[in-house]
């Protein structure tokens, strides 16, 4: 799949082991119990250039949102935003609360149970499940591969997951949602997301052109490696070529060959 220069925005849930809660404190899980006034988590520093700053009024718009159509129940709610290369949005997380005096303020509201939540997060230009293809990557084109919907890595998480709403949830239906080691709804414009599903024979070439990245970065790597060691690096790169890269183009090509009938 490639993915062209396009924002959407994308609302995952992961729900974490927590341990169950303790008989006395029952009444809290139905308890409202809402936001946490400590930004001990969002650690995210104001942007200076015109792109981030940008970022920055979105992520903090996620924020308002999230706390204008859902408050915290049975456990108290924490934010942390962030920006970086892959894409910008929030983190969210529920925490369970206790009236032991140990997870509670000295003026006697709830603190966070460490390691005791919920996770929920909102991002953009960001997708989960998914894992790019980086050799044949460009500033222009972003290929990677998806976890299919109904994925489950392992027979535990299609454990946890019987009985449980296929879709995530009747509130996401007019969405586009997709269940597989995360749940996601995705807001895209018209409800179309921006991925094209890409032949076999165009993956293949591009992996073939993304040989000459792959030796490019090697070449790089073997230069920080012996800095001053011309024929270290020649021997290192000659070697690299002559074997991995060998390997690689003999694996495109038998490819090629396997599917020549499906390549389109």
């Amino acid at each position: 799949m490639k993915y062209p220069c396009f924002v959407f925005w994308i609302f995952f849930v992961t729900i974490s082991p927590c341990s169950a809660q303790r008989d006395h404190d029952q009444d809290i899980q139905d308890s409202v119990i809402g936001w946490w006034s400590n930004n001990r988590f969002d650690h995210l520093k104001p942007q200076t250039d015109a792109t981030g700053k940008k970022k920055e009024v979105i992520v903090n718009d996620m924020i308002k949102w999230m706390k204008a159509s859902y408050t915290p129940v049975g456990g108290l709610g924490t934010s942390s935003r962030y920006i970086n290369n892959k894409g910008y949005g929030v983190n969210f997380l529920v925490w369970n609360v206790s009236h032991d005096k140990m997870w509670t303020e000295p003026n006697g509201n709830f603190k966070p149970i460490p390691e005791e939540n919920t996770k929920f997060a909102i991002a953009a230009n960001q997708l989960f499940g998914a894992f790019p293809i980086s050799f044949i990557n460009t500033g222009n084109e972003f290929y990677f591969v998806i976890q299919p919907d109904g994925y489950a890595e392992t027979s535990q998480t299609l454990d946890n997951r019987k009985g449980a709403d296929p879709r995530i949830h009747p509130n996401a239906y007019k969405y586009i949602t997709r269940v597989n080691d995360w749940s996601t709804v995705y807001l895209a414009p018209d409800n179309k997301l921006p991925w094209i599903s890409v032949s076999k024979g165009e993956l293949l070439q591009k992996a073939e052109e993304g040989l000459q990245k792959v030796l490019a970065d090697k070449r790089k790597e073997v230069a920080s490696q012996w800095p001053d060691n011309k024929k270290k690096q020649d021997e290192a790169l000659d070697y690299f070529e002559k074997n991995d890269i060998t390997r690689y183009r003999k694996n495109i090509q038998e490819l090629k060959r396997r599917y020549a009938n499906s390549l389109k």
